[in-house]
């Protein structure tokens, strides 16, 4: 039997599915300005916009009542929001090497 969810529980779960993208997209944005810019304002936003992430998962969790897989799903989307943008970090660091001599001499 299929069970109906509450409209009130859908609501929160849209409300905080938004959420996930829109704190997960700031996390990678202020840990990307972090690493160039080494200012700790930018790494003070980042770790406030994963707490964010992380409770906009909690909410969508108790909101939708995730249980067993579920459950297992929601804790991987927090840690491949986590550790995403640290590899792509690497990633354009290990492609891409340092350029500024490249640009400075406008030499290709």
């Amino acid at each position: 039997m299929i069970e109906t969810i509450e409209l009130r529980g859908l609501f929160f779960g849209t409300m905080s599915g938004a959420l996930v993208v829109l704190a997960g997209a700031f996390y990678a944005l202020f840990f990307a300005l972090a690493a160039i810019q080494r200012k700790r304002a930018f790494w003070a936003a980042a770790a406030l916009s994963f707490a964010v992430l992380t409770l906009a998962v909690i909410v969508l969790a108790g909101s939708l009542d995730f249980s067993g897989v579920w459950l297992l799903v929601a804790a991987i989307i927090l840690v491949a929001y986590l550790l995403a943008p640290i590899g792509i970090w690497k990633l354009c660091q290990g492609t891409h090497g340092d350029t500024s001599s490249t640009l400075e001499t406008g030499a290709h």
